[in-house]
């Protein structure tokens, strides 16, 4: 059974671009049983993956807007007790957010306890499945569930096809869509104000020649400021800047 479920998992993602790759994560733990599925691409990174279009990739599986914009806004990927103990085991591990024994870090930090009340809004407990890659790079994915006893239930019947599913998921995003991801802010970014307008009105979908008229310059200046800043951001195309523009913080037109 866990075979042929992971057999049709696969089979799902052929051909997929990375939103629909997305709801099909998601598919596979609601048939489970979870009630949500996470996953972040690079735990050294603390912005959310984006897709092929700059938006967050946990907009595909059902995350709301809000709930993105509090993780991103308040930071909480650096004192969040998932990511830390990610760094430490290669195993699946079991997490509640109502005590610290699933952390192995002793007693919690309040930042830490802080991260823990943002998941009690919408979770009771979880799975979390490291997926560590040559070069010391590590991602997870992450199944969550309301309920406690559920999550503990879950993990002891399908321990072995969540960690099976997860890393076939990051294999597969590897090999796929790892070069769209975020990158860690840099200063050697410096973007002028008219090309990061350029770009934030390319991320709502206007043409150079729709930019040119917003702004009341020609489509060839337009075109001019979009050129330099996909050559600052070292991106080969328009939507690779505007997304590793909006994951680098320095425009807001992700959601």
């Amino acid at each position: 059974m866990a075979q042929a479920m992971l057999d049709d998992f696969k089979h799902a993602l052929v051909n997929q671009n990375l939103a629909a790759s997305g709801q099909c994560l998601v598919q596979m733990a609601q048939y489970i049983g979870w009630d949500e599925v996470a996953f972040n691409a690079d735990i050294s990174n603390h912005h959310l993956p984006v897709d092929e279009k700059g938006q967050y990739l946990a907009r595909s599986m059902g995350w709301s807007p809000d709930i993105l914009t509090e993780w991103e806004n308040r930071r909480l990927a650096e004192d969040c007790p998932v990511t830390q103990a990610c760094k430490r085991t290669m195993a699946p591990f079991y997490w509640d957010v109502g005590g610290s024994e699933a952390w192995d870090v002793g007693a919690l930090r309040e930042e830490q306890k802080n991260a823990l009340r943002h998941y009690s809004s919408y979770s009771g407990a979880g799975v979390t499945v490291p997926v560590h890659r040559p070069q010391g790079r590590a991602a997870y994915v992450t199944w969550i569930s309301r309920s406690k006893d559920q999550a503990q239930q879950l993990y002891s019947d399908h321990r072995d096809l969540l960690f099976l599913a997860a890393h076939y998921y990051v294999q597969w995003f590897d090999e796929r869509y790892d070069h769209i991801q975020p990158e860690k802010p840099s200063d050697k970014v410096n973007l002028t104000a008219r090309e990061l307008e350029c770009l934030t009105w390319a991320s709502r979908g206007k043409t150079e020649e729709e930019i040119g008229m917003i702004l009341g310059r020609s489509q060839a200046t337009s075109r001019f400021h979009l050129r330099n800043a996909i050559s600052k951001l070292n991106a080969s195309n328009r939507t690779h800047a505007v997304a590793k523009a909006c994951s680098m913080g320095l425009i807001s037109s992700c959601f």
